[in-house]
């Protein structure tokens, strides 16, 4: 499921590093160098960039942080080949939050 987010607005999301696919054991201190980010853009490659950071000593949680600067569906597929860990977080980016009673109708709560 996607996250809504409004364009030209700084996003920071979190995601986890474990040793292996559908693995429990959550690895720490590994180099940011090591993770390959690629964005789509609407289903095409797209040069977004991405900045991401490990949080604090909190062994194995991650921060991936951007600015959307097309309205779009955005999708970021974070690799690390070390531990074979894939991460796909998306977002539907669009000029305006569109929440309760503001939606049409059968769309939803």
């Amino acid at each position: 499921m996607s996250r809504q987010v409004v364009v030209s607005t700084l996003i920071t999301d979190q995601f986890s590093l474990y040793t292996a696919p559908g693995g429990f054991t959550k690895v720490s201190n590994e180099p940011p160098g090591n993770f390959t980010v690629t964005t789509y853009l609407n289903g095409a490659d797209n040069a977004a960039t991405i900045t991401l950071a490990e949080i604090g000593t909190s062994l194995g949680e991650w921060t991936a942080t951007w600015t959307p600067d097309t309205v779009g569906f955005w999708v970021i597929e974070i690799v690390n080949a070390t531990y074979n860990h894939r991460t796909k977080l998306e977002y539907d980016v669009g000029t305006a939050l569109v929440t309760g009673a503001n939606r049409p109708p059968a769309s939803g709560t």
